[in-house]
């Protein structure tokens, strides 16, 4: 499942965005959160990126992640010291829509 969410920063060295998620998916532990960084400027192009497990999230104690760092990989060209400032809350529901 994938889910757009866009925010727009001009000239920001530290742009705070919060946006919650609800993603149906059968089998969650085999997939991955996937964040991209676009250039609003160069038609949305993705520059960037950040991806994760969510099996990593699931695995902690509190299902939470509270402001880690992680570098962002570069699409194209090498991204020296940009990286994103992750919260994360993981909630699992065990109903099943049918």
């Amino acid at each position: 499942n994938k889910e757009n969410k866009t925010q727009t920063f001009e000239s920001q060295t530290n742009p705070q965005f919060e946006h919650t998620s609800q993603i149906l998916c059968a089998n969650p532990l085999h997939e991955k959160l996937k964040i991209d960084v676009c250039n609003a400027q160069s038609k949305n192009e993705v520059i960037a990126y950040f991806e994760m497990p969510i099996k990593q999230i699931y695995d902690t104690d509190t299902m939470t992640i509270d402001a880690q760092t992680y570098p962002l990989k570069s699409v194209s060209a090498p991204l020296d010291k940009t990286e994103i400032i992750l919260c994360l809350s993981l909630f699992v529901s065990t109903r099943w829509v049918k």
